[in-house]
């Protein structure tokens, strides 16, 4: 996946960061937040880290739900998703897959 312009505002995150264009965030309300990479990229500390794709979810309760870049979503059976809430995003000017330190600002 090639990399997008910052296009939904910036953050900037002060410590130790992997990322990756095939990265998996698994959600899950009463078991906290968890990240799993396939290509991981270590980024340096304060870089600003990007993702370009803007997600509009709400989960109830215990509810899991896993979501990918590469486009695909699974959730489970008795699980659903509701309409969008509110819009999380985080944007930079790092490359998906760049070596560490590439993209600095």
């Amino acid at each position: 996946m090639s990399p997008r312009s910052p296009d939904h505002g910036t953050t900037s995150v002060c410590h130790h960061v992997t990322t990756s264009p095939c990265h998996c965030i698994s959600v899950s309300p009463c078991q906290g937040a968890t990240m799993s990479l396939c290509h991981s990229v270590t980024m340096p500390l304060c870089h600003h880290v990007a993702k370009s794709q803007c997600h509009h979810i709400t989960v109830s309760l215990c509810y899991h739900v896993t979501m990918s870049q590469c486009h695909s979503v699974t959730v489970s059976p008795c699980h659903h998703i509701t309409s969008p809430s509110h819009c999380h995003c985080i944007t930079t000017t790092a490359y998906w897959g760049a070596p560490k330190g590439a993209g600095r600002v």
